[in-house]
């Protein structure tokens, strides 16, 4: 019974301890999602995702998302920008930050076009070997 007792008290101390340190001090927030191609959907792994105005800065993984965290609550601008054969940006303005929370934000980039100068010429045979292994 007294050990049960301490634990009980031990267990209050401990949520008092984290309620005065909490005092006065505002929950943080984050702003998380996936860097997509608007025409396709699918992920652009590598694109930097800034938050404009902070200097904060992360780069989206192979699936293209990102998670930015210990942001103030408050409006912030995001410039997402990927290295293409050119560089590609796009500006996602007044994203939402509340205290305790992720926003959920999911920027679509417009596809990197490349033109290409293709040359047709004669192919023969001997230029390639024969794979069996298909």
């Amino acid at each position: 019974m007294k050990i049960l007792f301490r634990i009980l008290v031990w267990g209050i101390g401990l949520q008092a301890l984290a309620a005065t340190s909490l005092r006065g001090q505002e929950l943080k927030g984050g702003i998380r999602g996936q860097v997509t191609v608007a025409e396709i959907g699918g992920p652009v792994p590598g694109a930097s995702v800034t938050v404009e105005g902070l200097g904060v800065s992360v780069e989206a993984d192979r699936d293209g998302r990102f998670f930015i965290q210990g942001l103030e609550p408050g409006r912030y601008d995001l410039l997402v920008t990927k290295q293409g054969a050119g560089l590609l940006s796009l500006r996602v303005p007044g994203v939402a930050v509340t205290g305790g929370v992720a926003t959920d934000v999911q920027p679509q980039m417009e596809a990197d076009i490349v033109e290409l100068d293709v040359r047709y010429g004669p192919v023969h045979a001997e230029q390639f070997e024969e794979h069996t292994d298909l």
